[in-house]
């Protein structure tokens, strides 16, 4: 197949605008997790995809945080102190911290029957056991910002 030069001028100027969108429309993802190690595992696997995260160490900064910049996406654990994930979660969904319709991916080391169910059932959208893989994370974080009519390009996700 053969392409007109205003055809390629034209792809050029689609791939100038997707790229300007992307960059006006930054993604941040809150990551609530009071381990330093899953801490700095998780930071290290978004960093590689591209994105920038943001450490809350427990529920009540997971809704500080929320209520003083807007986030794309949160990954919630589900246990830490003083407010663990599923009251966060909670709070999250009635309103008590910028958007209720945020998506919500639990990570956790709960992986008994049960928990996922549990996580959804508190206002959770997803669930992920750790440890998980980066292809698990991959998958997740791209369903919930890419897959909902969200205009940003899939191919800002780098895998390494």
């Amino acid at each position: 197949m053969i392409l007109k030069k205003s055809e390629v001028l034209k792809g050029v100027e689609d791939l100038g605008s997707l790229i300007k969108s992307a960059e006006e429309a930054p993604i941040r993802i809150l990551v609530a997790e009071d381990n330093l190690v899953n801490q700095k595992v998780v930071l290290k696997h978004l960093e590689k995809m591209g994105f920038h995260g943001v450490i809350a160490i427990n529920g009540v900064r997971t809704l500080e945080a929320l209520r003083q910049m807007p986030y794309s996406l949160i990954l919630m654990d589900c246990q830490m102190p003083e407010m663990d994930g599923y009251e966060a979660t909670r709070r999250v969904r009635k309103g008590e911290a910028g958007s209720v319709t945020i998506p919500i991916i639990a990570m956790t080391a709960n992986a008994m029957q049960g928990d996922r169910e549990r996580c959804l059932d508190c206002g959770m959208d997803d669930y992920i056991a750790k440890p998980f893989r980066q292809k698990e994370l991959i998958d997740k974080i791209t369903y919930w910002l890419f897959s909902k009519n969200n205009p940003l390009p899939t191919s800002r996700l780098r895998v390494d």
